[in-house]
């Protein structure tokens, strides 16, 4: 059954309240400390309603049945900066790493990204998708006690998965001497895995709090955050790297410090907005109860997003056995189109949790609008974004190198390259429309099939079977993206959005808990 309304909960304590005073209810034998331990019960109590009757004040607007597009407009746009500044510290590293050392040990930074964002941020940021995918379904249907207890499951998840990770960092240059044969290469990116550790602890909090927040549809606060924490990355850049000439390991320092400071200035923001806090409930041991449903929903979800990404940095490996020049070309191409594709990323998450919100509630007709207006605030700036990527192509290849060698590959691939972003940009949305109607199993499968059989099989044969090399990399992304939209539009074309929001509906119902339990468990905790 679903939660109870604080309506509900002002009642049911009132009632308690009067049969307290009521002398022929049963008499309550306490001591002194048991005064206080029912007091502080109480005062929890009266905590938690407040929060629940304050959101309904503060944010009235947000939960009617209109369809507010400007809302959509407004919350794209922030949150397609949030995640364009939260990339942007990665792209600046590179920059400096570029300046300041050779080509070759900046290569080894870039093999040492590839493998810290597949195996450490690529499976902590689909973890997150999957929290925030549910999140958004539970604070649609004003479970917000359910997301605080789905926030907490996943920070229990993500403590545990953070072991096999630090594993995975610790013997980065002997896995990745599987792929490639460059030994010093390795040595260099396996040296960065090592030192990033601590980043990715503070990415896996990150992501969580992140995928909470924007379950209630707050995108703001990650601008400001990100967008200090990139000024801040500038500044640890040039101590670290320029200044005490640190290297490799400079570059980890940076990396860490750039997350944790992330981190921290959004926490501090979301702290000073009241309305928030119904959602970041106090622990509670039922987030080590019920993982089953818990995973059966974030797994698909989270592999979906995750596997974009680690198949994505796939393809780079599988470059990295290219000629160095070409590699290096691709390196730089590859950060321009990961810093291009966090705009579309933004819209499209906005656009999840917009979509999710009304189908958690079963509002089927304003789901299909935000889907519609999403698509084209998307299709508005690519066409924006676009043409200037093709006339500046020149000047854009010499902030990304100086090496003549590698700007010339990487003015070879650059259309190819554009043709990869639009198509990665659609499928982002894509991918949210099908996340926010509980389709993600279908979407995860077919993005393994297209994505990793077709794509990556098709971008390595073009590489190193023909003469095609760099651009056969890029052309192999192209075929898998393609097949991958296609099957996507066609399960859209054909699905009954009303039966999946009934299936919503089940599943938020499954998931859920009595709030007098999740009280009562916060009470005992506090006794």
């Amino acid at each position: 059954m679903l939660k109870k309304t604080s309506r509900d909960y002002s009642q049911h304590k009132s009632s308690d309240s009067q049969s307290d005073d009521n002398s022929t209810a049963p008499a309550l034998s306490l001591r002194g400390s048991d005064y206080l331990a029912f007091d502080i019960q109480k005062d929890i109590k009266k905590s938690i309603l407040s929060d629940f009757s304050d959101d309904e004040s503060d944010h009235q607007h947000h939960m009617t049945d209109k369809v507010d597009f400007v809302w959509l407009l407004k919350s794209c746009i922030e949150e397609a900066l949030s995640y364009f500044l939260e990339w942007a510290p990665l792209t600046i590293i590179y920059f400096f790493m570029t300046r300041n050392y050779s080509q070759h040990i900046a290569n080894g930074y870039g093999l040492g990204l590839v493998w810290l964002n597949c195996m450490g941020q690529g499976l902590y940021y689909g973890l997150g998708s999957g929290l925030e995918t549910m999140a958004s379904h539970a604070h649609g249907a004003k479970n917000y006690e359910q997301v605080g207890i789905l926030f907490q499951k996943t920070l229990f998840v993500s403590s545990i998965m953070f072991i096999p990770i630090c594993i995975m960092m610790l013997y980065a240059e002997q896995i990745l001497l599987l792929w490639n044969d460059n030994a010093d290469l390795c040595q260099i990116a396996g040296q960065l895995c090592m030192f990033a550790i601590p980043g990715i602890a503070f990415v896996a909090v990150y992501y969580a709090y992140k995928a909470t927040l924007n379950a209630q549809n707050e995108y703001r606060l990650q601008v400001y955050s990100s967008g200090i924490n990139t000024m801040l990355t500038v500044i640890y850049c040039f101590i670290f790297i320029t200044g005490l000439d640190c290297g490799i390991m400079g570059a980890a320092v940076v990396f860490s410090l750039s997350q944790f400071s992330n981190l921290v200035l959004c926490y501090l923001f979301a702290s000073r907005k009241k309305h928030l806090k119904k959602c970041f409930i106090p622990f509670t041991k039922l987030c080590f109860q019920d993982l089953k449903p818990f995973l059966k929903t974030a797994i698909p979800i989270g592999s979906l997003v995750s596997l974009e990404w680690i198949l994505q940095e796939v393809n780079s490996i599988i470059a990295s056995n290219l000629p160095e020049e070409q590699y290096s070309a691709n390196i730089a191409i590859a950060n321009l189109a990961s810093t291009s594709v966090q705009f579309p990323l933004g819209y499209a998450t906005a656009a999840c949790t917009f979509i999710g919100n009304e189908m958690g509630r079963g509002n089927v007709k304003n789901a299909k609008k935000y889907a519609l207006y999403s698509t084209y605030i998307l299709i508005s700036h690519l066409l924006i974004t676009g043409l200037p990527i093709a006339i500046f192509r020149e000047s854009i290849a010499s902030t990304f190198t100086v090496n003549p060698e590698v700007k010339d590959q990487f003015l070879r691939i650059i259309f190819f390259a554009l043709g990869v972003y639009f198509l990665d940009a659609i499928q982002c949305l894509i991918t949210a429309f099908m996340r926010a109607i509980a389709k993600e199993k279908f979407s995860s499968v077919s993005f393994l099939i297209c994505y990793a059989l077709v794509g990556l099989t098709s971008s390595y044969y073009l590489a190193y079977k023909t003469s095609y090399e760099i651009t056969g990399v890029w052309t192999g992304l192209a075929i898998g993206m393609s097949l991958y939209l296609i099957l996507q539009i066609c399960m859209i074309l054909f699905t009954n959005l009303e039966n999946m929001a009934k299936k919503i509906q089940d599943r938020l119902k499954q998931n859920s808990e009595p709030n007098d339990t999740l009280i009562n468990n916060i009470s005992i905790q506090v006794t």
